[in-house]
């Protein structure tokens, strides 16, 4: 019986040069803020009237379509798909 030496995974060639390496060289950092909630809680009302109590209390509309929101009412929320890089030189 002989043994065979293991087989070299593709991530062990550490010196591969990676396409994308050439073309992130001298781009700035990006960090991503933290746009997980601190707390959830799920609300429950018996009525319509109930609803609009509360909208009108946390000072936001709430529809029957209404799923989530955030308190206090956040702005426009740029998902990092959407952002662009614009050269600052």
């Amino acid at each position: 019986m002989t043994i065979k030496e293991p087989q070299a995974s593709i991530f062990d060639i550490v010196d591969a040069p990676r396409s994308w390496e050439s073309a992130w060289q001298g781009m700035p950092e990006f960090k991503m803020d933290a746009i997980e909630p601190f707390q959830t809680i799920k609300i429950s009302f018996d009525s319509q009237e109930d609803v609009e109590r509360f909208a009108a209390l946390i000072g936001q509309k709430i529809t029957r379509k209404t799923t989530w929101l955030w308190f206090p009412k956040r702005g426009k929320h740029l998902a990092p798909s959407n952002y662009r890089y614009v050269d600052e030189s």
